[in-house]
């Protein structure tokens, strides 16, 4: 992969994500890439996700504890973190990774969490999520953070 993944933390975007043809070859659609993520993976095998929608309707109360139900619905459904550790498959160019906790509950500790990396250069980090929980395969590019 042109060095360890670890050696290059610190990308944010995506500048660009869709969805690729899922098993009946359909194409399930294109992200509206109005979200803002984070992707770290660090030498000593640790890694983060987030992505956030960037556009959310504040919170009329003003309080963080106490959002309507339909506000906590769109900041929920809008946002996808997770952390834990990785290693690094260099024969097929795949980070495994063990999720540890999670804004999905579902994603800790799930089975066959991989990401195949397409892309590394010391700007730019493309990976493919083969499988996710919708069963389409997701493509994501992130630029290096500044």
């Amino acid at each position: 992969m042109g060095g360890h993944v670890g050696d290059r933390p610190g990308f944010e975007a995506p500048t660009s994500s869709q969805n690729a043809p899922g098993d009946a070859g359909e194409l399930v659609g294109e992200c509206d890439c109005q979200h803002v993520a984070v992707v770290t993976y660090t030498a000593d095998g640790r890694f983060h996700f987030i992505t956030v929608r960037a556009k959310v309707p504040k919170y009329a109360s003003g309080d963080p504890a106490r959002p309507s139900p339909e506000e906590a619905m769109a900041v929920a459904s809008g946002v996808v973190a997770y952390t834990g550790t990785y290693t690094v498959d260099e024969s097929t160019k795949t980070a495994h990774l063990n999720i540890e906790t999670s804004s999905v509950p579902n994603f800790v500790g799930a089975p066959n969490q991989r990401r195949v990396v397409t892309s590394i250069t010391d700007e730019e980090l493309k990976i493919t999520n083969p499988r996710t929980p919708a069963g389409v395969t997701l493509e994501l590019v992130f630029k290096r953070a500044k």
